[in-house]
């Protein structure tokens, strides 16, 4: 192997083709003095969520619009497990403070062929059921967080 392979290289080698680490980028294409301060790095994942989030109405904001979140599951199935994650996204102090009234069910039965089912009714009266045992719990989030939204929306024209 030649020697020139075990050199430092130089200062002109742009860093984004190197970079510290494989989960982060840099933003500058040299590498300098000044430019190894943490504040000038950007992390893939943290735009990921970002993007989520912008997608998806959160559970705080969802549950003023809501009055009853019924959910029926067995605990042990795997199946359930999108139920279960709903669940613990409905139930948080943000959520709670938000809707003080709003009234959350639960029934757990040992059938593990019965579905999973989530039942959620509106402000206005509107009633959705969703059967969750081959859907994500993003999408639960989604389709709740429509006709949420609408509300919202018509509670911003109002006011």
């Amino acid at each position: 192997m030649p020697q020139w392979a075990f050199l430092p290289l130089p200062r002109t080698v742009p860093q984004l083709f190197f970079p510290k680490s494989p989960s982060r980028m840099w933003l500058s294409p040299h590498f300098g003095p000044g430019q190894t301060d943490p504040a000038t790095l950007i992390s893939p994942a943290s735009s990921i969520v970002t993007r989520i989030n912008t997608v998806v109405m959160s559970a705080a904001s969802m549950s003023k619009f809501l009055t009853q979140v019924k959910v029926s599951m067995a605990p042990f199935s795997p199946s359930s497990k999108t139920a279960k994650i709903f669940l613990s996204r409905i139930i948080t102090n943000d959520s709670l403070a938000a809707n003080p009234a709003l009234k959350i069910v639960t029934d757990s039965h040992a059938d593990l062929t019965k579905p999973s089912t989530i039942q959620v009714t509106y402000k206005d009266g509107k009633t959705l059921e969703l059967k969750t045992d081959d859907i994500k719990v993003n999408d639960v989030l989604r389709q709740v967080g429509k006709h949420a939204k609408k509300l919202q929306e018509k509670e911003d024209a109002t006011a």
